[in-house]
């Protein structure tokens, strides 16, 4: 996972490049994902689903894969449910705000879009990011992204 710096900020290739996700890529295990901040940047998609096989937009980060990634709504409330924190459930399901808190992230998978207006999902596979930022120019090394601009 990597949070990085707005894609217009100097130096910030370097995190956001092919060159850099393809090293990334060497060290994934098997069935290994990457998700990192795109800071909304179409440039940014497009470099992505250009090194990865596989992709999945999950509103402005982008987890990058190997291996197929599905959103499977039932297993994703199992596991966010699951999480403890010094013993103590983070959601409380007996708590009225816990449930909404659940219920509004997984409404997220509700609406992954196949195509058309990203604005209308707040997640969105890899085929359907390729085709709509076909033609963006990708990030590398040697063109310095944004700094060279």
């Amino acid at each position: 996972m990597q949070n990085t710096t707005f894609h217009w900020r100097a130096h910030i290739t370097n995190l956001l490049s092919t060159d850099y996700l393809q090293i990334i890529r060497k060290h994934l295990a098997p069935g290994g994902v990457f998700y990192y901040n795109t800071t909304e940047s179409e440039r940014v998609l497009q470099t992505g689903v250009t090194v990865f096989p596989y992709a999945l937009r999950v509103k402005n980060f982008l987890a990058v894969s190997d291996s197929p990634l599905t959103v499977d709504q039932d297993a994703w409330r199992a596991v966010l449910v699951s999480y403890k924190i010094e013993g103590k459930p983070v959601l409380n399901l007996d708590v009225e705000q816990d449930r909404k808190t659940l219920a509004e992230v997984l409404a997220m998978a509700d609406s992954l879009h196949q195509a058309g207006d990203p604005a209308k999902g707040e997640m969105e596979y890899g085929e359907t990011i390729r085709a709509r930022t076909r033609g963006q120019r990708i990030f590398t090394d040697d063109n310095m992204g944004a700094e060279w601009n």
